[in-house]
């Protein structure tokens, strides 16, 4: 069968193929084999492609073909085999080309003037082993690698050629590295070498330990540079100890220590723990520092981690220091044993000062300052600026130096802020509840001796409505309901001598508050409260007018209609 919009170029031979489908052009008959009859072939624009069977003379066999031809007279081209994913363009994605050369590329080639010039070319990103297959693939005799040109290129190279018999370390035939042996050019002695118990290392890598008994310790150290699947390993291990597990040495016995001096960026001791990003599987842990300390009830003192640290300019010294959260199973303990304190005063006025806190919620500003160990989430807070115009001794300056890399390069900027020890906020809350509970007991004093007057002139209940203005005449003026008795409303006139936090809250008959119907910061002044009780049963009840803790009563009449 053939198909095409001009019939007359496939000429009067026919379709060459079980299906030709033609689009104009010249037939390239040079492209044409007689075994593509069992196919599709495609003609136009001068090329070809054939998808069918090429089946072998006298034999059984026969093989799946994908084949296509390039007009090698026309100055376009070369015409490459292209896989692509319609995903966007009008083309869509190119994933592979094959061009005529054999030269196979991965990768997005379109409109890239540099085409595959390699049987395999990766045009960007690189090749991943999902998993390195072991046995019969592995072979540790080898003796020749890959490696990478500039030009990013593929070549091999003899394993003997990376490091010759000088005082660089040797890669041998083995898994192992080699350094100041016998029959290498590198001179016997202490040159760029690295020492452990010894100040003249005889090698890259001297390690030295006292066996004497006398001396009294060993010194251990274990390296492992890589450790393969479910296989553990110590980079680094400092022992020290007693030759037997029974003897005591009363010294001073470190496995490990670590000590600097001299320079912008001191670390006695710096550990980190990462996972890389590529990496398969999820850590159960990544400790950058572990502390462990046990002892069988024979140790005056255990500490996993210890620290200390003093002498920083403006007291910016910290024997610890986490930048985000940090857990603590048993709580933080603090030394407060009165033997260790002077100068002890009680704290007054503490409702006063924790009136002038205002709390907040807020959020972390994590896109300026994630590196600090903040969150994205909400929290609720004091800020440390305002506090320190009430409480300056619960607020500290602080300089968060800059990080730097292992260069001494900057990567995030110093940081200079203020924190809040919310410590010192908890004595405060103890003083302000005892002075409440105070004013409470005192109010309550007061309520019971105003509900002890049996007389009742007007049927209320056995109660005087002047009994509370007689309890304090020169509070007579600081609160008033008027009018009194009253029906669905009346109105409560009170007057503030000094600024403060004030509460105008209404009782029951027995003391009981039913609800608080203003509370504020004000200024001192005269003020009104217009009082709706339409839900209100008729009855006794008291107005208390709290201003800094102290307290005001009046009693309000409310009757039927």
């Amino acid at each position: 069968m053939g198909i095409g919009p001009n019939s007359g170029i496939i000429g009067t031979q026919g379709p060459w193929a079980r299906l030709h489908l033609d689009n104009g052009g010249t037939v390239i008959t040079g492209s044409y084999r007689p075994w593509m009859k069992n196919g599709i072939y495609m003609s136009g624009n001068d090329d070809m492609m054939y998808v069918g069977q090429l089946f072998r003379t006298g034999t059984d066999e026969s093989d799946a073909v994908v084949a296509w031809g390039d007009n090698a007279l026309s100055p376009a081209g070369p015409d490459n085999l292209r896989f692509l994913f319609m995903g966007n363009g009008d083309e869509g994605l190119e994933v592979t080309r094959v061009n005529g050369s054999g030269f196979f590329g991965i990768g997005n080639y379109n409109g890239d003037p540099n085409q595959p010039d390699e049987r395999l070319d990766v045009r960007d990103r690189t090749i991943r082993l999902r998993a390195v297959p072991g046995a019969p693939y592995e072979d540790n005799t080898l003796t020749k690698i890959l490696g990478v040109r500039p030009d990013g290129r593929v070549y091999w190279r003899d394993i003997s050629t990376i490091s010759g018999d000088d005082c660089d370390w040797k890669i041998q035939n083995t898994n192992d590295v080699s350094s100041v042996y016998a029959g290498s050019s590198c001179p016997w002695g202490f040159l760029n070498g690295v020492g452990v118990g010894i100040q003249h290392p005889k090698a890259k890598l001297h390690v030295y330990f006292d066996n004497d008994p006398e001396a009294g310790f060993t010194g251990e150290v274990t390296y492992s540079v890589l450790a393969t699947d479910q296989q553990s390993g110590r980079a680094i291990k400092g022992e020290a100890r007693t030759l037997l597990s029974t003897d005591f040495n009363s010294g001073d016995l470190r496995g490990v220590f670590g000590q600097v001096s001299n320079a912008k960026y001191s670390y006695g001791v710096l550990g980190d723990a990462t996972n890389a990003g590529a990496s398969p599987g999820t850590s159960a842990d990544l400790i950058g520092v572990s502390g462990s300390s046990s002892a069988t009830n024979n140790s005056v003192r255990c500490v996993g981690v210890y620290g200390k640290a003093s002498g920083a300019i403006a007291s910016n010294s910290w024997a610890g220091w986490f930048d985000g959260l940090t857990y603590c199973t048993l709580g933080v303990w603090s030394a407060s044993d009165s033997q260790l304190k002077r100068d002890v005063q009680e704290i007054e006025n503490a409702s006063a000062l924790l009136a002038q806190l205002n709390p907040r919620s807020y959020e972390y500003d994590s896109d300026a300052f994630g590196f600090m160990g903040f969150d994205s989430g909400r929290h609720m807070g004091l800020m440390a600026d305002e506090v320190a115009e009430v409480l300056p001794s619960a607020v500290k300056d602080i300089t968060r130096p800059a990080d730097v890399d292992s260069l001494g390069n900057e990567v995030n900027p110093a940081v200079s802020f203020k924190a809040l020890n919310y410590q010192e906020l908890i004595p405060l809350l103890i003083a302000s509840n005892k002075e409440q509970q105070d004013r409470i007991d005192r109010l309550e004093s007061m309520i019971a001796a105003c509900c002890a007057f049996p007389s009742d002139p007007d049927g209320l209940g056995g109660r005087d409505r002047t009994v509370i203005d007689e309890l304090d005449p020169a509070k007579e003026q600081q609160l008033r309901v008027q009018p009194n008795p009253f029906n669905e409303r009346t109105t409560l006139y009170y007057v503030l001598e000094n600024a403060g936090r004030m509460q105008l809250i209404a009782n029951s008959a027995d003391g009981k508050v039913l609800k608080v119907l203003k509370e504020s910061m004000l200024e001192a002044g005269s003020y009104s409260y217009e009082w709706e009780t339409a839900g209100m049963a008729p009855g006794i009840y008291y107005i208390t007018l709290l201003v800094n803790g102290e307290p005001a009563v009046k009693k309000a009449v409310k009757v039927a209609h």
